[in-house]
């Protein structure tokens, strides 16, 4: 009996660990896709899909390493391509809120913050 219940522990990690896989997988093809609509200058696509594949990346998120640098990516190309759509107004609205959680975090960690 103690051997069956182990057996079955790791075919529930290994199915796991599977799941696991299979989104990120999916994630990267749909960041692969971004990628090739941004170097075939389809930037009307980029920023229309990059909501969408933003919200989708909210469970690979989780893998810090992993995660982190896929919705970094998705962010990056977002920008060029309404940068290249001559959507700037959304680009100084990142800036500034990025800039202002910089500026939330500099003084939680003790530096000084100065509105220059």
């Amino acid at each position: 009996m103690k051997r069956v219940i182990g057996y079955v522990i790791a075919a529930v990690l290994l199915a796991a660990a599977g799941a696991v896989c299979w989104v990120l997988g999916g994630a990267e093809q749909r960041v692969a896709e971004a990628h090739q609509a941004l170097a075939t200058l389809q930037y009307e696509t980029v920023a229309a899909s990059a909501d969408d594949l933003d919200q989708s990346l909210r469970l690979v998120t989780a893998l810090p390493r992993i995660g982190g640098g896929m919705v970094s990516t998705v962010r990056e190309d977002q920008t060029t391509a309404e940068y290249w759509l001559a959507r700037y107004n959304v680009l100084t609205t990142s800036r500034d809120a990025i800039c202002g959680s910089a500026r939330r975090w500099w003084t939680a960690a003790g530096g000084r913050a100065s509105n220059r």
